[in-house]
């Protein structure tokens, strides 16, 4: 393939990994429907061919890899996410393939609510506190200056002096400033699916690790989901989980088969790893003890979305409160400042000229 292709067909595996929701649920109706996959493929290929959208290059793929006699996870497998191929490939093995693509449509689409709440926790906070630091950067950098030419900032008023005081700050240390609070964003990020030990236990009580703890903590139980509804052990299941996840989730996912090791009965009490809220893993431990434990992973994992999107709407509003009341004050002391230096000004200008006067 040339690289025109292959970025033709990158486009393609995007525009399949954005909207795949909708292809599996319509992929599941057509095998109810008794439809080949060979033959529900050959459509979506032309239909896209003649809207000249890319994804027909992903099709077409998928449809020359089915033609070997492999099944659809693998004929997909480099496209598919690892949560999918892991979900799809068990359901495929057990011969329920529709059943798998229907649990993959369900279930992606709520977890992507639950991901897209996270990100805009993050996003407009972010921006909010952004808006306000560079308001008052050019605010120091350039209305400061204008004013300590008109009038020496010694005989600014108090609040004046302090107004003087932050902009040299930001001018002189502005770039060391911005550097650090770069680098503390990019450590964040970085450290969310990497960081582990003792420390990430305290850290996963906080705003943005929580919610990340949470979004990871309803995959798992999804996940689990799939692989017992089709008589995957627990064990195997935690192990497949594991594999292709990030370090944070193979670390707690790890303590889960210790756990699993050490008391191999008390299933529910194995997962009290600090991965789900308290009132998630008592919901799991009680309806472990009233049903089979695959029973009570599915039920609680699926009516488990709207309380995490919650969860992480609720830590949203403490994070956007803190944003929102540091941008408030950066702005009202940059007004208040102002107003009290230009009124302290015109003051001491009139008695200098009053007392010329005389």
């Amino acid at each position: 393939m040339s690289m025109l292709d292959d970025f033709n067909f990158s486009l393609g595996k995007s525009e399949f990994t954005a909207g795949r929701v909708k292809i599996y649920a319509d992929l599941a109706k057509a095998i109810e429907g008794l439809e080949s996959l060979q033959s529900i493929l050959q459509k979506r290929i032309l239909r896209a061919a003649e809207k000249k959208r890319n994804i027909h290059l992903v099709y077409r793929k998928w449809f020359r890899n089915l033609a070997t006699g492999v099944p659809l996870s693998d004929a997909a497998k480099q496209e598919l996410p690892p949560f999918d191929y892991m979900v799809l490939s068990t359901f495929e093995r057990a011969g329920r393939i529709e059943e798998g693509l229907k649990f993959l449509s369900h279930s992606i689409g709520r977890m992507n609510d639950a991901r897209s709440t996270m990100r805009k926790a993050l996003v407009g906070p972010g921006i909010v506190m952004s808006m306000a630091l560079v308001m008052i950067t050019g605010f120091s950098l350039f209305v400061v200056p204008m004013i300590t030419q008109i009038y020496p900032p010694e005989r600014w008023p108090t609040i004046g002096k302090l107004l003087y005081a932050v902009s040299e700050g930001i001018k002189n240390y502005g770039s060391i400033t911005a550097f650090l609070i770069i680098a503390l964003i990019v450590g964040v990020i970085y450290s969310l699916p990497r960081l582990t030990g003792s420390i990430r236990i305290k850290l996963d009580k906080w705003p943005v690790y929580s919610s990340y703890r949470r979004v990871n903590g309803l995959t798992t139980l999804v996940g689990l989901a799939s692989q017992l509804k089709v008589g995957v052990s627990l064990v195997e299941s935690v192990r497949l989980i594991s594999n292709n996840n990030t370090p944070y989730m193979k670390w707690m996912l790890g303590r889960v088969s210790q756990n699993l090791s050490r008391t191999p009965d008390a299933y529910g009490k194995a997962f009290d790893i600090g991965l789900f809220d308290d009132e998630i893993m008592f919901r799991l431990i009680d309806f472990a003890e009233q049903s089979s434990f695959p029973k009570a992973v599915e039920e609680v994992g699926m009516e488990s979305f709207d309380e995490v999107i919650n969860g992480i709407k609720e830590s949203s509003e403490v994070i956007g409160g803190l944003a929102k009341a540091f941008s408030g004050a950066i702005i009202t002391f940059m007004i208040v400042s102002f107003l009290f230096t230009a009124q302290g000004i015109k003051k001491d200008v009139q008695e200098q000229m009053y007392s010329q006067g005389r």
